[in-house]
């Protein structure tokens, strides 16, 4: 479970007005998992906690960020790119709007087919860019970057998938093992406190 956070002080006084101080002007995405094993399934559950014991020490618990795919938050469609100081050069980004006000993302980590999953498959391309008098020269899978043969007559689009750049919140890697009276005995496997946090451009 999660998704996106701001930082907010709320100050209330005696007489119960508040005072607001918006401390971040973007979000930052956080997600717990929560893991209960079927004890049916206990193998299959064991490999699983074997699956993340290994991906968390090879990048060692909090210190490397990784690529999450986040179900709810993970789509772009006819979205506008943003314009940088390379005339042919634009940024992935993700338009909210509502009754005349926005919130703009920007997309870090699109999903192209430079992209591997954690089993080293290559993903497919998801990244479709629409632009008038140019061609398309790449999308750089690590920064959103979309690069053109020259500047653009108009502003470009594209429809395309991301992944929310993500670390652990804790070096600890501690999964709970209960006993059970159920299935012969077998253990429940349980772990609730498995914790992400988005990281932000340019520290990832």
């Amino acid at each position: 479970m999660g998704g996106e956070a701001f930082n907010t002080d709320v100050i209330v006084v005696q007489s119960g007005q508040e005072q607001r101080n918006r401390n971040w002007a973007g979000a930052r995405a956080e997600y717990t998992a929560s893991i209960s094993t079927p004890v049916q399934r206990i193998a299959d559950a064991l490999q699983f906690v074997e699956d993340i014991r290994t991906f968390h020490l090879v990048i060692g618990g909090m210190a490397d960020s990784f690529r999450f795919f986040d179900h709810l938050n993970c789509q772009a469609v006819g979205q506008a790119l943003a314009a940088t100081a390379n005339p042919a050069v634009f940024q992935l980004q993700k338009t909210y709007s509502l009754a005349g006000r926005t919130y703009i993302r920007t997309i870090t980590k699109p999903i192209t087919a430079s992209v591997k999953d954690y089993q080293g498959n290559a993903l497919p391309n998801s990244v479709f860019v629409t632009v008038s008098g140019v061609t398309l020269v790449s999308v750089d899978h690590t920064t959103g970057l979309v690069t053109f043969s020259g500047a653009p007559s108009g502003t470009p689009t594209a429809n395309f998938l991301y992944h929310i750049p993500v670390r652990f919140t804790s070096d600890k890697f501690d999964p709970e093992v209960e006993e059970s009276n159920i299935a012969g005995g077998k253990p429940i496997i349980k772990w609730n406190s498995l914790g992400l946090i988005e990281v932000l451009p340019p520290n990832y």
